[in-house]
């Protein structure tokens, strides 16, 4: 099986599961382009028909209320944080991904309704007053025009909205490592009682790059 069709599917099969613990509040279907029996050349998308709002130089709370608005997500977690990932295949083989962490910025009527859900154990990350919003994003390109040694790497990840900021990670992420590490590091409560029934240790991986 082609890795695009690996892709979309567990996207498919990530959704079910994440809504059968309740971590996920809504959700798009993933959508292929172009709709044709081919799975060589293709992207992975949101059934959307303008993301660039994404990209623009605007503050954190306009973008995310602009992406929830637009529905510019696969998943949105039951805090409101939002899940977009999105991948391009060619010839077979990864050419970019994009999958990003939007944080809620407005976790504070969660803090402040803590009793309402302290009850269930899976909220106790969502309401630590501690918490900091912090947007996240991997994105891999593998293009030559792109690729800058140390500067750009093919593979990384970007906290914040820092335009420079590109740490290096060894390899693409699958739509499973990308929510594992997700909700590992963030809603660990809700990982460790649901990661049995959310991810398989034989999933496939894409290969290691520069």
């Amino acid at each position: 099986m082609s890795f695009a069709k690996k892709t979309f599917q567990q996207i498919e099969r990530l959704t079910t599961s994440l809504i059968e613990v309740s971590l996920c509040d809504d959700q798009n279907a993933p959508v292929k382009l172009p709709n044709v029996p081919s799975w060589d050349t293709c992207r992975i998308d949101l059934p959307v028909t303008e993301v660039s709002i994404a990209l623009r130089n605007i503050p954190y709370d306009k973008l995310y209320g602009e992406m929830n608005k637009r529905r510019i997500f696969t998943y949105k977690l039951i805090d409101g944080a939002l899940l977009s990932l999105q991948y391009d295949f060619f010839n077979g083989v990864l050419n970019r991904h994009r999958l990003g962490y939007y944080p809620n910025p407005n976790l504070l009527s969660f803090q402040e309704n803590e009793d309402l859900y302290s009850l269930d154990d899976i909220y106790l990350d969502i309401i630590d007053r501690r918490i900091v919003i912090v947007p996240i994003r991997f994105d891999y390109d593998c293009s030559d025009d792109t690729y800058e040694e140390i500067e750009h790497p093919k593979s990384h990840f970007t906290l914040g909205q820092f335009e420079n900021c590109r740490i290096p990670v060894s390899r693409p992420l699958t739509p499973c490592q990308f929510v594992h590490f997700i909700l590992r590091n963030f809603y660990h409560h809700a990982y460790t009682k649901y990661k049995d029934k959310l991810f398989d240790s034989n999933d496939y991986c894409f290969d290691e790059t520069d």
